[in-house]
């Protein structure tokens, strides 16, 4: 198996450019699977000791949407960490395996 390790810089202008810097590079080395940092499309959440709601909930939208987006261009299985809200509304730092345009697997 083959895995590119992406060094990856998550503000939304950056993205733009690395997205399909990093979809060419895995194609090149016929990469199975992009390892992705922790939480990759939004800012750091921990930046801050106080939890932001807000910026959390936002985080969970951004990582919903931009995961597909970023996978579809890939083109190979992505594999790192995303923000959630549980059934009670805690957010967590979930590992995933995006792969074949879904999230394939998620420990719960």
């Amino acid at each position: 198996m083959r895995i590119t390790i992406a060094d990856w810089d998550p503000r939304p202008e950056a993205r733009a450019a690395q997205a399909p810097a990093l979809a060419a590079h895995a194609a090149a080395e016929q990469s199975d699977m992009i390892l992705l940092p922790e939480m990759p499309l939004c800012p750091w959440l921990a930046a801050s000791p106080e939890r932001d709601a807000t910026l959390w909930e936002q985080s969970v939208r951004d990582h919903e949407s931009g995961l597909d987006e970023l996978g579809a261009l890939a083109g190979t299985a992505l594999a790192g960490s995303r923000p959630v809200l549980d059934p009670a509304g805690q957010p967590l730092n979930r590992a995933f395996l995006w792969q074949d345009a879904r999230i394939a697997a998620e420990p719960h």
